[in-house]
């Protein structure tokens, strides 16, 4: 009985892959990444191992043209050049990144249906949405001038009161003995929170940003689709950060000492008048936190780690950036000086090249009808990735020392800045 049942099993598992097979072959198709598993694809293989999903790409297609994957049915495009990268985002109606959201945002964000609508609906043509508007908001209130001057020096404010936290653990205790991430990852984590949101929400929930991280870990896990039943953990710890979230904006609104930027206030009172309950107005700000506490932190991270392990570049940047802390103010640093290029160069080159081997920033699009790229054809519902770090390991455009990590290599070269440059267009 038990053979016949395994007997039967395996020609069941046998038929899923021939069809896929066959599938694919008649629809041309990017080829299909290896080690995918009847019905699971490549969830079990790469969901929670990026680097070495990155691995195997690079091994499978060394002439970076696109790569298909397959979690638990749902087909993924990874495309991996720049010049294909600029066909995708040239493709806005074909490829499009509002039905992506559509896609995205209830299942990985956890928005629900009324707050998706009340969201994405153009209020006056197209791209007038609330989600549009918002990040026009957001945009703008990040963008190189006053308003980003302004955050920067709030956030530098909460970080000079961390640091000088541990100044005075140091003077009780002699040393300081912690994981250099979570410390790094924390550090730069709360500061930037309560720049962007007052200190009441991490006051509030005190693991959120440890929570965050946890979400990152998930966030495949909701992508897939997977029950909830099955991925518990993940569900309750997105519930808490829901939790603390709508508390947060309810708080705001009625508390006139809870302060956030002024831009966050204005998408809040944006998503409101639409007919946002304060739960989805809580969920929509996570995205905007979330993307704040997620790349940067780990930036940071690697920054610090590599500026005191590379030897004598410590030495370097303290000389390049002294005249910096030499203040006369109660303001940690002089902002104008570390900006200045010109002044911090060998800085300013080490902080992009620590972009250049971390970010993991992607293009994201809907395949919303068949289209054809580098001569494979996108089948319609697929999901299109366009990660940069392909293009940030690129000898074409880096050179034969590209999985190096160079400090100085955007200033040794300015005959290749421009291409250098070029690698980012999509990923910063």
């Amino acid at each position: 009985m038990f053979a016949t049942i395994a007997a039967a099993f395996a020609a069941f598992i046998l038929v899923l892959m021939l069809r896929k097979t066959k599938s694919q072959h008649s629809t041309n198709e990017p080829p299909l990444l290896p080690a995918s598993l009847p019905i699971f694809g490549h969830a079990l293989s790469y969901a929670f191992a990026f680097e070495r999903l990155y691995k195997a790409v690079k091994g499978f297609s060394p002439d970076n043209r696109p790569v298909s994957l397959d979690l638990m049915g749902q087909r993924i495009y990874l495309v991996l050049s720049r010049q294909d990268t600029d066909a995708v985002c040239k493709e806005k109606t074909r490829l499009a990144y509002g039905p992506f959201l559509d896609w995205a945002l209830p299942r990985i964000l956890g928005i629900s249906e009324h707050g998706l609508r009340a969201l994405r609906q153009d209020v006056d043509g197209p791209h007038t949405s609330i989600y549009d508007r918002s990040m026009s908001i957001v945009r703008g209130g990040l963008k190189e001038g006053s308003s980003l001057n302004e955050f920067t020096q709030s956030f530098l404010t909460h970080l000079q009161k961390g640091l000088e936290e541990i100044d005075r653990t140091l003077d009780d205790q002699g040393e300081l003995r912690v994981p250099l991430f979570l410390w790094t990852y924390r550090l730069a984590g709360s500061s930037s929170s309560h720049a962007m949101l007052g200190p009441q929400l991490l006051d509030y929930d005190k693991e959120l940003l440890d929570r965050n991280r946890q979400f990152e870990d998930g966030f495949f896990l909701f992508a897939l689709g997977l029950p909830r039943l099955l991925i518990k953990n993940a569900w309750t710890n997105r519930a808490r950060i829901h939790e603390a979230f709508g508390v947060s904006h309810r708080n705001r609104l009625t508390c006139s000492d809870q302060k956030a930027a002024w831009w966050v206030d204005e998408s809040e009172r944006l998503s409101a008048d639409v007919g946002q309950t304060d739960d989805d107005v809580g969920i929509t700000t996570f995205g905007f936190w979330h993307a704040l506490e997620s790349n940067p932190n780990n930036l940071a991270f690697w920054m610090l780690a590599h500026i005191v392990t590379i030897p004598g570049l410590i030495n370097h940047l303290r000389r390049e950036t002294s005249a910096a802390f030499e203040t006369n103010t109660s303001v940690l640093i002089d902002l104008d000086h570390i900006l200045d290029e010109g002044r911090c160069p060998l800085l300013h080159s080490t902080y992009h090249e620590a972009l250049r081997f971390t970010s993991s920033a992607t293009v994201a699009r809907l395949v919303v009808e068949d289209t054809v790229i580098s001569g494979y054809t996108l089948l319609k519902n697929g999901v299109v990735l366009c990660p940069a770090r392909p293009q940030h390991f690129a000898e074409d455009i880096w050179g034969q020392d590209a999985d190096q990590f160079v400090p100085d290599r955007f200033i040794r070269n300015p005959a290749t800045k421009y291409r250098m440059e070029s690698a980012f267009l999509h990923s910063i």
